[in-house]
């Protein structure tokens, strides 16, 4: 079982009743400590989840996000500007769009929600020291400013800010999502590492991004399932797939695409 906490058991209890991997760090917040960030609590709860063997993924990028634009709207503005969002389906877009999504109206609470971010931010670190294997993770499309693709190198990023080395981070994107498979899907195709037998996805950079993660910013093109595609490639794909995406919208509606 993968997922959110369970609320109704609870973490790290879930852990140990068959739960494999919990999406988002924010539930150890929301169940094991009732929404009050504990820093005295904190060694045990990963003490818990390293022993459980369960995986994490963090999805620092999805708080961080939230944070980002709390009663913020020039940032909000700033994230809806991207050269990128016109790229995204309009149906994504009017979520970014919704109130439930406008997290820059918020004008309360801004300490108390940049507060519990470094209190995760801390938390993940103690669970990487302790050993609990993390994946990267992003939420993307449904939060503004998260935008798929790019969303994974931000997630990398804010765990290299939590405590992470470039080389370990990196690993929550290759390696470990590797291993998970291997360990609880049986049939899944090896993946994670370059080495022969496993599936020939990788990404070529033009910079060591051990070194930076920033480096995963300016890719030189894109190994996938042993095809090669370069940078130019992959822009003219992205073309393509807006025209067929605004065709889409036009048929179905009469209209042209709906920004």
């Amino acid at each position: 079982m993968i997922g959110h906490g369970v609320r109704a058991v609870g973490l790290p209890e879930a852990l140990f009743r068959g739960k494999v991997m919990v999406a988002h760090m924010e539930e150890f917040l929301y169940t094991a400590l009732a929404g009050k960030p504990d820093e005295g609590r904190m060694a045990q709860i990963a003490a818990d989840a390293r022993r459980s063997g369960a995986y994490v993924t963090p999805n620092l990028s999805f708080f961080e996000a939230i944070v980002r634009q709390w009663g913020h709207p020039e940032e909000r503005a700033r994230m809806f500007a991207h050269p990128l969002v016109p790229y995204l389906s309009p149906y994504t877009r009017w979520i970014w769009a919704s109130p439930r999504r406008n997290y820059a109206a918020f004008t309360q609470g801004r300490n108390g929600i940049e507060g519990q971010y470094s209190f995760l931010q801390r938390l993940t670190r103690e669970m990487h020291r302790q050993g609990v294997p993390l994946l990267a993770g992003t939420d993307t499309p449904i939060i503004p400013g998260l935008l798929p693709g790019i969303g994974l190198v931000e997630d990398v990023r804010t765990l290299t800010e939590a405590g992470l080395t470039p080389w370990e981070a990196l690993a929550t994107a290759t390696r470990n999502p590797g291993e998970f498979l291997a360990k609880y899907v049986p049939q899944s195709q090896p993946l994670g590492r370059v080495a022969p037998g496993l599936r020939a996805d990788l990404l070529l950079v033009a910079g060591d991004p051990t070194r930076s993660v920033d480096a995963l910013r300016t890719p030189l093109g894109v190994m996938k399932a042993g095809h090669w595609r370069t940078a130019e490639e992959l822009q003219v794909g992205l073309e393509a797939s807006r025209k067929a995406m605004d065709v889409v919208i036009r048929d179905a509606y009469g209209e042209g695409p709906r920004r």
